[in-house]
Order: structure tokens, then C-alpha cells, then sequence
């Protein structure tokens, strides 16, 4: 099995995916997955909800200086976890968190809560997908916030998904993801290659993923002899494949909870050649879902959720 985005069906296939035995590789990001309660047969082909962010408050603190910065995020637990991870590395290093506003998924009209922020922070740091995070980049710009008040966040708002219904109000501005269509690598070169071919566009960061779980896939069946029924032996080649088939991502190497330790790219949003793109800013190499913390000292903390870490006002 392969692919599920979404957390709540991610969650709830987890119990017959176990009963069955059946190798699935998953695009959905719940940290739990593969933290606190992972399974044996699932392994993440994305990121943890909260690894990427982890990366954009180190940054957001030791190369951008900002030091007071308020969130808003789309109310779910994609949402909650993304900023969790942002807040507690940028905390580590001398920043704050100093308010949190909460969206939720079915607004489009963000007046009322860009109204709420604080104009006294550095800078704001967003977590919203599609068409959220289309309409917010845009009401955020048209409101005059962008030229006060630096917009940082998620890649997955800025992704090429949301970016190609974008137009200047993007420009500058900052995110976190695990691929780009501009990185230059071989693997990459040939995925783009091959999709703008197919799609008639650039391709978002999904069909990147998913083009890496197919490749996946494909050698672990050779591995394997085409005996994918033997199905331990199967999971076992796809762990193998995921490690030495070269990427458009960069390297990666899963760790002991079955998810993706990988390169993370900070992205400024330019204009090369009349096209909007994410730029490479600079790259976090092989970035652990526990950050820079051994997996049972991190562990000893609370989840990330709407309340946790806490506000620093």
C-alpha cells in the first residue's frame, strides 16, 4: 500500500495494515506514526509533521535574528505539530513565541484573524495548504502586513501546489521543505525532467515523493526477486531501496521508528526568468525527526499540540 495523505484515515488504517501484514509506505505526517507509537509495517515516505519546522526556528534564531515571533496555523494537528516543532527549537535558541492564532480549515476570509497580530514581533511564522495557503499569502500582503512584519513558515504553503495560483505578494517570502525543483542534483534533474513532460508544469513536493516511493518500490520487487509476497523480506528491501536509490531529494536514511532522516532546504521565494521558484537559501543536512536530540530524551517531553509548548507572551 502506498500514499495516504490525510492523518485521521493514516491513524485509522494503522490496526488492519498490522493484522494483514502488508509493507505500505505512507505520505502522511502525524508525529506519533513514527515516534511514540510506530508500526511495523509502515514506513514514511515524507517527514514528520513537526521535522521540517524544527529546522525554519533554527534558522528563524541564529541567521534571520528574529527574536519575538507570532504564529498562526491552521487549527488541526498538521497545524499544531508544525508550529510546536518551529517554536521549541527557536525557543532553544533565544527566541519567543510571544502568540498563537489558530485558523480554522474552512476559513478563507483571514481579516479577522491577521487583525489579531501583535505588531510589536520580528517577524510571523504561517502553516496553511492550498487553497488556505493561497488566499492567506495574499489577504496577509494586501492588508500591509508584509511590508512590516517578515512572512517565514511551512514549505508546504509555499510548495509549487499553492505557489503556481501565486503572484508577487510571495516574493521574499521564507520556508522550510525537503525538496525543490531547483536542486541540482541528478536524480532531481531527470525526476523534472520526466514530470514537467507529463504534467505540462512544475511539480509539486507530493509527486516528488511519490515518484521516490514508486522507484521504492520497484527495487525492492527486484531485490527481491519478485517474490513480494514474501512479505518480511519484502519490507526489508524497500528499507534497503529507500537507502541506496538515489533521490531528487538528496540522501536518506531511515531511522529506528520507521521515518526519513533527510536534507532540509531554507527557501526564499524569487522570480527567475519571469517564474516564480523556491530558491535554496541554505541546506539543514540530514535532519532527524528528533532534531539534534537523542530519541528517548526527546521523547520524555510532552507531544506537540494546540497548547504545547506554551506561549511565551
Amino acid at each position: 500500500l502506498a500514499g495516504v495523505l490525510l492523518s485521521n484515515i493514516g491513524y485509522s488504517l494503522v490496526p488492519p495494515i498490522e493484522a494483514d501484514r502488508l509493507p505500505t509506505i505512507y505520505l502522511t505526517t502525524p508525529d506519533d506514526l513514527t515516534k511514540r507509537r510506530p508500526p511495523k509495517w509502515i514506513l514514511r515516505s515524507n517527514f514528520a509533521g513537526s521535522q521540517n519546522m524544527h529546522a525554519l526556528g533554527h534558522y528563524a534564531a541564529t541567521t534571520l535574528k528574529y527574536r519575538r515571533v507570532v504564529s498562526i496555523a491552521m487549527d488541526n494537528p498538521f497545524g499544531h505539530e508544525q508550529i510546536g516543532g518551529f517554536q521549541r527549537v527557536f525557543q532553544d535558541n533565544g527566541g519567543a513565541v510571544v502568540q498563537k492564532i489558530w485558523v480554522p480549515l474552512n476559513a478563507m476570509d483571514f481579516g479577522p484573524y491577521l487583525t489579531q497580530i501583535r505588531r510589536d514581533a520580528d517577524a510571523v511564522s504561517a502553516v496553511f495548504a492550498a487553497g488556505q495557503a493561497i488566499r492567506f499569502v495574499k489577504q496577509y500582503s494586501e492588508q500591509g502586513l508584509k511590508a512590516r512584519l517578515p512572512l517565514i513558515g511551512s514549505g508546504v504553503m509555499m510548495d509549487e501546489h499553492a505557489l503556481r495560483a501565486m503572484g508577487d505578494e510571495a516574493l521574499g517570502v521564507i520556508s522550510v521543505l525537503h525538496w525543490s525543483p531547483v536542486l541540482d542534483n541528478p536524480a532531481n534533474r531527470e525526476f523534472m525532467r520526466l514530470a514537467e513532460a507529463k504534467l505540462g508544469k512544475r511539480p509539486a513536493y507530493f509527486s516528488a515523493v511519490m515518484y521516490s516511493t514508486g522507484r521504492w518500490i520497484a527495487e525492492a520487487a527486484r531485490l527481491v526477486g519478485g517474490q513480494v509476497e514474501e512479505r518480511e523480506r519484502f519490507l526489508d528491501a524497500i528499507r534497503r531501496a529507500i537507502e541506496t536509490v538515489e533521490d531528487p531529494r538528496g540522501p536518506i536514511k531511515l531511522d529506528d521508528f520507521n521515518n526519513p532522516t533527510e536534507n532540509f532546504y531554507i527557501l526564499k521565494v524569487e522570480r527567475v526568468g519571469g517564474q516564480l521558484q523556491n530558491s535554496i537559501l541554505h541546506t539543514y543536512p540530514m535532519v532527524s525527526q528528533f532534531w539534534t536530540h537523542k530519541p528517548e530524551e526527546f521523547l520524555q517531553s510532552p507531544a506537540y499540540s494546540r497548547d504545547y509548548p506554551p506561549v511565551k507572551p
